[in-house]
């Protein structure tokens, strides 16, 4: 069944991933909402996309990825920590294709990871159980977390700075020739698109570094986020 809004990528992968799941003999389960560990502090709950439970009783999650993977996100990577706190649940990612940063932030994260083959089946890549809690990990995650938030803050700025903008382009143009006017609002609109792509190049960077724990990448990010994208061509719009 399609689902308002869901990506059609996703759609027929989740169709393809109900055969793999009965291959796998599971029985494809009703989907609920399984609440983390207060301890966790993420938003929502483990639930993902797809449900089975195995012949144990074991209830398995499935997150799926359609496309090219990059690091696993952070938000997956958080409920995948969080449900190994949680008895008788597994978190799994669903790829079509595999990459180093996914097998490798999947592993960090707690994840088990599962590539869809051709023949719609499931190859197993990442074992849940392979991961150990690990101190050091979780104090580079919290900073990680930090210099997201430092991210969205920036972003949620300037984009409102650009909407307020928009909103008020009659009283701003007043005065304008048609072609001035029309100048304008384009680079509005471009502002709009940059700081767009800059901050989705940043978080799947952020994504990449929770894998890796490259605290200098981090450091790097943390300076792009301080620069802005190409400030010269958004001083009319920057706050």
């Amino acid at each position: 069944m399609n689902r308002p809004f869901e990506d059609p990528r996703k759609t027929e992968m989740r169709g393809r991933c109900e055969v793999a799941i009965d291959v796998a003999g599971h029985d494809l389960a009703e989907i609920i909402s399984i609440r983390p560990p207060e301890a966790a502090a993420i938003h929502g709950s483990i639930k993902g996309d797809l449900q089975s439970v195995d012949g144990d009783g074991l209830r398995y999650c499935y997150y799926l990825r359609p496309g090219k993977p990059g690091a696993l996100p952070q938000w997956i990577a958080s409920i995948a920590s969080a449900a190994q706190e949680v008895s008788g649940c597994e978190v799994y990612v669903v790829v079509e294709e595999i990459s180093p940063e996914m097998i490798e932030s999947s592993r960090s994260a707690g994840a088990g990871l599962l590539l869809l083959t051709e023949d719609d089946a499931f190859d197993w890549l990442v074992d849940p159980s392979d991961w150990s809690p690990d101190a050091e990990r979780a104090i580079f995650i919290a900073e990680v977390k930090e210099v997201r938030r430092l991210l969205e803050a920036r972003l949620s700025l300037n984009m409102n700075a650009i909407q307020d903008n928009f909103s008020k382009v009659q009283q701003l143009t007043q005065g304008f020739s048609p072609q001035k006017r029309d100048e304008y609002v384009s680079d509005l609109e471009q502002a709009r698109v940059m700081w767009s792509s800059w901050s989705d190049d940043l978080s799947a960077r952020l994504d990449a570094v929770a894998a890796s724990r490259n605290k200098g990448e981090l450091e790097l990010i943390k300076s792009a986020i301080e620069a802005g994208p190409l400030p010269d061509d958004i001083e009319d719009t920057e706050i």
